[in-house]
């Protein structure tokens, strides 16, 4: 069962801008300042992944989950109060081989889903859809100076983009956003040419997405990782030429139920779930 960590910290600080760097799900300060959003909670879960292959059950590798919420010090404003979310989704494989025949298991796609459930708006968000298997910043928080409490409140974040891209589908209507990251696995395994998997699939790849919320002043930012039929994920894949059956594929997937309700500087968790199939 994956384990689950909380920590605390309501702490005020200045109102002076962070920039930071988001990377493999760990946030590193550029600017030895304080920053006007305050971490209200955070909570990570991690174990060890498996799939099935051959009749068996083989350790594939691993994945972990941070959820990490934070409210703006926003000098007293009392038209709103404004949250900020960052997700981390990460696969990381152990077990990879490119053989004569066959070829895995790599980290195959990454599923991020923000679903704001309570009363409020999404205002920002990063990282948006892209292409190219190279490392850019996106930043959030940046409009919060020009509207509402008119402060210094941007944030920049570093996200490895995958082989394949990342696709961002926004519903304004359900108020929701769902990112995924489709990574390059092996390709005709024992033709020619023969490919395996990319450099990020076959060993470490963190999805990390951030949001903004502005909710009525006083109220609680609820959010989920669920929307419908799809929540955050990893999938992990491998593959094997037979003789018999040719191309064979075998996956295993991870999936992230998380449910919380934020206000000033407490957390709930209303669901937190991990299935695998």
């Amino acid at each position: 069962m994956p384990s689950a960590t909380s920590i605390i910290s309501p702490r005020r600080r200045l109102l002076v801008p962070l920039l930071a760097v988001l990377a493999a799900g760990q946030s590193t300060p550029l600017l030895a300042q304080s920053s006007p959003w305050t971490a209200v909670q955070r909570y990570q879960w991690a174990d060890d992944t498996k799939g099935s292959w051959e009749g068996s059950s083989q350790k594939t590798g691993s994945y972990k989950t941070k959820i990490t919420v934070y409210k703006l010090d926003d000098n007293g404003n009392t038209s709103a109060d404004w949250y900020r979310v960052d997700l981390t989704i990460q696969s990381t494989i152990d077990r990879y081989r490119k053989g004569d025949k066959e070829c895995g298991w790599w980290t195959d796609k990454i599923v991020g889903v923000f679903n704001l459930t309570g009363p409020g708006d999404i205002v920002d968000y990063g990282p948006q859809s892209s292409v190219g298997s190279s490392s850019s910043s996106f930043a959030v928080g940046a409009g919060l100076e020009l509207s509402g409490p008119r402060l210094q409140a941007s944030y920049s974040v570093n996200q490895t983009k995958p082989d394949a891209g990342i696709k961002v589908e926004r519903d304004t209507v359900k108020n929701s956003i769902v990112w995924i990251a489709s990574l390059t696995g092996c390709k005709n395994p024992g033709g020619i040419p023969y490919s395996g998997a990319s450099k990020v699939a076959k060993a470490t790849f963190a999805l990390n997405p951030s949001v903004v919320v502005q909710v009525p002043e006083g109220k609680q930012v609820q959010f989920s990782t669920k929307l419908d039929k799809t929540q955050s994920s990893i999938e992990q894949a491998k593959v094997k030429l037979t003789n018999l059956n040719g191309e064979v594929t075998r996956s295993t997937k991870y999936m992230f139920n998380y449910a919380l309700k934020c206000g000033g500087t407490t957390c709930f968790k209303q669901t937190d779930s991990v299935t695998s199939q």
